[in-house]
């Protein structure tokens, strides 16, 4: 939440002062892309943990977005914590299978923002 209200604040001054200079269109644009990118890299992505205590006591927890991610845990903070391992290390396998498909091939990967 800190680093949104920072961002945010910054964009603010930062296009009032752009908005008084006499800078070109361009170098607006360029100045808010690096900033947009900035925001993308800075803000963590947010997922919806579904969590179900089991019979013996422990903690289920599932990602809602991204199914195959799921673990346990003997607390919920335990579960959470490892819900967010689990999501990495699918996020991360994912990338590697992913990259290896277009091994030796020419494409363009662009960035894209999702809300």
């Amino acid at each position: 939440m800190f680093y949104l209200v920072l961002l945010s604040t910054l964009f603010f001054h930062l296009f009032k002062i752009l908005n008084y200079s006499k800078c070109k269109d361009t170098k607006k644009i360029i100045v808010l892309m690096f900033f947009s990118y900035l925001c993308m890299k800075l803000l963590p992505m947010n997922y919806t943990a579904i969590i179900k205590k089991m019979e013996n006591g422990s903690y289920f927890a599932q990602c809602e977005q991204l199914p195959a991610a799921l673990t346990q845990g003997g607390t919920i903070s335990e579960a959470k914590e490892n819900l967010k391992d689990a999501i990495n290390l699918l996020l991360e396998d994912e990338k590697a299978d992913f990259q290896k498909q277009y091994m030796g091939t020419r494409f363009m990967r662009r960035k894209i923002a999702v809300s």
